[in-house]
């Protein structure tokens, strides 16, 4: 029983490890290269070409593509039209052509990458154009 005990403990001593190591890592990359990093939280950067509201979608979501126009985009940010109140500006003025970070859990759909935000913190300017 004992010796039970010593296994379970060390066991999840070593989860512990592993964990706090995962955590400490920091993702951080290009719009380009965010295909490679599915369900992890990054800062990913790049520049914002095109920017389209789908008014036809259910939520009204609008989209930063990044890096290229739709469908060849190599990151959408999406915003809820719902979360659009969180920001100071229209998303044109604030980021169309503008260079940016953007800090989220990247997921993959229709294999594109794409970070969804909820508010203006979650995005960083870099450079203007």
């Amino acid at each position: 029983m004992v010796k039970n005990n010593f296994k379970i403990l060390g066991l999840i001593s070593i989860f512990m490890i592993l964990i706090n190591i995962c955590i400490g890592q920091k993702c951080e990359c290009l719009a380009k290269d965010a295909i490679k990093h599915n369900e992890e939280f990054c800062k990913v950067t790049g520049t914002v070409v095109d920017i389209f509201v789908a008014n036809n979608k259910k939520g009204k979501p609008t989209f930063l593509n990044i890096g290229d126009k739709f469908p060849n985009q190599d990151l959408k940010v999406m915003i809820w039209e719902s979360d659009l109140k969180n920001f100071s500006k229209s998303l044109d003025s604030l980021y169309q052509g503008k260079t940016i970070a953007v800090y989220g859990l990247i997921k993959i759909f229709n294999d594109k990458p794409s970070i969804t935000i909820r508010k203006e913190s979650d995005i960083e300017i870099l450079k203007s154009k």
